[in-house]
This record gives C-alpha cells, sequence and structure tokens, in this order.
C-alpha cells in the first residue's frame, strides 16, 4: 500500500513496531495451531517488516515473504531480511506468486487502504494451498464513522467510498470459498472499531 508522510512516518516508528508484535501475540497466538504446521508464509502489506519479522519469530516458518507496493518501506524492511526472509515489491491485488505457494497470508491492516480489496482477497486464496489460512487484524468502514475516526480522515489516504462493511467482507470471504475459524470485532480502548477474522481454504 501506498502512504502518505504522516502514515509513513507511523508505520516506521519503533512504538508500531511494538504494538505490531503485541497484536501478533494477543490476536494471533491464540490461534497458532492453525499455523504452526505451515512453513510457508506470506504477510502482505508489509511495511517496515517489523511485523513480518515478529511473524518470523512467532512462528519459525521454514519460509517468510513480505511484499508491498512502497520501494522505500521495501528498503526499510530489508534490515530484517535473512536466509529464509525475504521482502519485495508487490501488489496485494496481483499477487505475482504461483497457485498454492503458501500455507497462510497475513494482513495487519492492509484490506481496507485498497479499492480494489476483492481482488486482494481472490488473489490470497488463489496462493494459499488447500487447508491454507488467511489472518487478518484490519478495520472496515465503520471505523472511520466514530468520532476518532472522523479525525482520522483527516490525516490518512483510505478509498471511503469503496471500502467494505464488516459483515459484507465476512461474506465474500465465504463467496470466494473459504471458511471462517474465527472472527471478532473490537473496540480497540473504546475509540477504533477493528476485527480479527481467520478463514481458511
Amino acid at each position: 500500500m501506498l502512504l502518505n508522510k504522516i502514515e509513513f512516518a507511523a508505520m516506521n516508528n519503533p512504538v508500531w513496531g511494538a504494538l505490531q508484535r503485541l497484536l501478533v501475540s494477543s490476536r494471533w497466538l491464540p490461534h497458532s495451531s492453525l499455523v504452526r504446521a505451515h512453513p510457508r508464509i506470506l504477510e502482505i502489506g508489509c511495511g517496515s517488516g517489523r511485523g513480518t519479522h515478529a511473524l518470523w519469530k512467532f512462528y519459525s516458518p521454514r519460509e517468510i515473504y513480505g511484499i508491498d507496493l512502497d520501494e522505500q518501506m521495501i528498503q526499510n524492511a530489508k534490515r530484517f531480511e535473512k536466509e529464509n526472509v525475504h521482502f519485495e515489491i508487490g501488489n496485494a491485488s496481483q499477487l505475482e506468486f504461483p497457485d498454492n505457494s503458501f500455507d497462510a497470508v497475513f494482513d495487519s491492516g492492509v484490506l481496507h487502504h485498497l479499492s480494489d480489496w476483492r481482488d486482494c482477497v481472490r488473489e490470497c486464496y488463489r496462493v494459499l494451498n488447500p487447508g491454507g489460512v488467511m489472518y487478518i487484524m484490519d478495520f472496515s468502514i465503520e471505523t472511520f464513522t466514530s468520532p476518532v475516526g472522523n479525525i482520522l480522515k483527516h490525516f490518512s489516504v483510505h478509498p471511503y467510498r469503496e471500502m467494505y462493511h464488516a459483515q459484507e467482507l465476512v461474506e465474500y470471504f465465504k463467496q470466494v470459498g473459504f471458511e471462517i475459524s474465527h472472527y471478532t470485532r473490537h473496540n480497540s480502548l473504546h475509540l477504533l472499531k477493528n476485527f480479527t477474522l481467520i478463514a481458511k481454504k
């Protein structure tokens, strides 16, 4: 995803990195049995690479890829590269990986940035192996109708007209062929509405 200067600074802030590690441990690790047996992982919209690094640390995959549209983000992420940790410029809605390439796909706040989010969901389904899992922590249009969400509109760039409602996204995952393994709505600090969604191919 491409960010404005404010969003870019926020995503490269150590505080955001610490928050990502906390979210991985609190929202995804309780369901780690779904992914520990899946050695090949893709993170879409990896940003500065901190989330990918946290996934590598917590899940110990055989191989993990992080992709992002922003070239500068990928350059920043490369400091986390290892023999089995890779970062590439890539479009989450037009993935350049063959069918059935990954055992798990992770999204931490990417889908709500995409006007073509349906294409992204279909692409993630395509590159997942049968039985593969997609893990999502994200926002829906409901987030940006709250008082705090309305303030965020002035500092961030999002396709609000095309953004999905939470239930609309759940139904689309089912339509594509995913089975919903876990879905929870959150109201973080009573300020931001978000959700965790885990779907199995």
